[in-house]
């Protein structure tokens, strides 16, 4: 298993994650992101420290 439990983001080596190049980096970087922000160790985190 990787750093995230999500196997998108694991994978992901097709070039930049950004916005705004074209279609498709976007919808890519959206994964991405989503799938590092649900990450349950930092979602831990950021509850007991933010709340």
């Amino acid at each position: 298993m990787g750093k995230h439990p999500h196997d998108f983001v694991n994978t992901y080596d097709e070039g930049e994650i950004a916005f705004g190049l074209d279609r498709e980096t976007d919808e890519k970087s959206l994964v991405a992101y989503l799938q590092k922000f649900t990450d349950d160790a930092l979602m831990h985190f950021l509850a007991k420290r933010y709340l």
